[in-house]
């Protein structure tokens, strides 16, 4: 995706959500002076540019532009953040907001989710999202393989490049009603944002990141193996998210390695309970791997939604 001009976007407002990035100077929302569409506007400082870590975001993302778990990139402007004092990454606008403003919503009213439902959901897509991101495969290879009942293995370093997210979260948790299909959904789509804290394993093999000390950049997320963050990090962290979901609050349980319970008690799918016990096994070595996630998940969804069918789906008021 090439440089855009700031002259082809209009600001609408800025949006609370820049508050709490590691990486941006501010989050806005835009529109497009030609069609009218909205897109965010992620703001940059010339420091994340001069070191690099805005250009790693903008190819991380580049390399998944049409992946409908990963939000997609429209276009970028780095080379003026000298004269206009910031960088600007402009991208998909996922209208509903993210898991942590769901989050916030239900806690007002004191409600949890009534069902499992959404809670598969998420770890479904987001599972694809990881698996792409370190096998190096489309989405609709790693969901066919699903569907006949297969794990998804890598591709050779060669034809592929690994990335590890590291900072998964409810906030970088999106949510769109946009089917790329046509078709209705039950439940929002969720995509996965901010690569800003995304590394390659090219990047660490070749010693251009420092695996000792790799940046936390939310801390109470952070995987029990920090600073050093592997592939498996990635699934810790989705699985810590989706805890939080069902717990309907932003900050992680502090007591959150087995044997004790992931989930509260209103939720009885043993299915479910197994692999966010996995998934968040204080060994990394125990969790299962990218490619093999989204198999785990959908098994897990299917015996579930044979006794429960869909479940019931969010309040419209969740969304603000």
């Amino acid at each position: 995706m090439s440089s855009r001009s700031r002259s082809e976007f209009k600001t609408i407002k800025a949006l609370k959500s820049g508050e709490n990035g590691g990486c941006n100077s501010g989050i806005l929302l835009v529109k497009s002076r030609a069609s009218g569409k909205k897109y965010i506007e992620k703001r940059v400082s010339r420091k994340i540019i001069s070191c690099g870590l805005a250009q790693r975001e903008v190819k991380a993302m580049q390399l998944w532009i049409d992946h409908p778990n990963i939000v997609r990139i429209v276009g970028h402007a780095l080379k003026d953040a000298s004269r206009v004092g910031y960088g600007s990454i402009f991208m998909q606008h996922c209208e509903l907001g993210d898991v942590d403003g769901l989050i916030e919503q239900y806690s007002k009213r004191h409600e949890r989710l009534p069902d499992e439902g959404f809670l598969w959901k998420v770890m479904l897509d987001i599972s694809v999202a990881l698996a792409s991101l370190w096998t190096g495969h489309s989405a609709s290879h790693i969901r066919d393989r699903v569907i006949e009942g297969k794990t998804t293995t890598e591709m050779p370093d060669t034809q592929c490049t690994r990335i590890i997210h590291r900072d998964i979260k409810p906030a970088n948790l999106f949510l769109t009603e946009v089917s790329l299909d046509g078709k209705s959904m039950h439940f929002p789509r969720v995509v996965l944002g901010d690569l800003g804290g995304s590394v390659t394993l090219a990047d660490m093999h070749a010693g251009r990141v420092n695996v000792d000390s790799q940046s936390i950049f939310t801390p109470e997320y952070s995987p029990p193996e920090a600073p050093r963050y592997f592939a498996r990090s990635d699934i810790y962290q989705l699985a810590l998210s989706v805890q939080c979901l069902a717990r309907m609050s932003t900050t992680p349980d502090t007591d959150r390695y087995p044997p004790y319970d992931p989930l509260p008690s209103q939720y009885q799918d043993r299915d479910l309970r197994e692999v966010l016990e996995e998934c968040l096994h204080p060994n990394y070595e125990r969790r299962p791997y990218p490619g093999d996630l989204p198999l785990k998940v959908f098994e897990g969804y299917k015996k579930w939604a044979a006794r429960h069918g869909h479940g019931e789906k969010l309040a419209r008021w969740a969304f603000g």
